[in-house]
């Protein structure tokens, strides 16, 4: 039995460990994190950090997230640059000009 859990336990670190991606099912968010960042991003450009502590300041004290917030921030803010829905100059995030 104490074979089986640590087996168990090993290959839930390694999932854990190789190839962890970020995923807002995993925060338990009922708004997607996408959706905070660009309604705070319409305010103005800010950088990782800032934009961690408004969503934060969003969610308020009684939102539970798994994970670190920063992370999922960032893996967020690569994924809408890689959509073109997000500019970033110099850690500087902005949303993208709408011609």
């Amino acid at each position: 039995m104490t074979k089986r859990v640590g087996a168990r336990c090993t290959a839930d670190f390694a999932t854990r460990v190789a190839g962890f991606v970020y995923d807002v099912a995993m925060a338990g968010l009922a708004i997607p994190l996408s959706n905070l960042i660009l309604s705070q991003l319409s305010q103005g450009e800010m950088r990782v950090l800032s934009l961690t502590v408004a969503v934060r300041r969003i969610l308020g004290p009684g939102d539970r997230i798994k994970g670190d917030l920063g992370a999922g921030v960032a893996s967020t803010l690569r994924q809408l640059v890689a959509a073109n829905a997000v500019v970033e100059v110099d850690g500087m995030y902005s949303l993208t000009a709408r011609a």
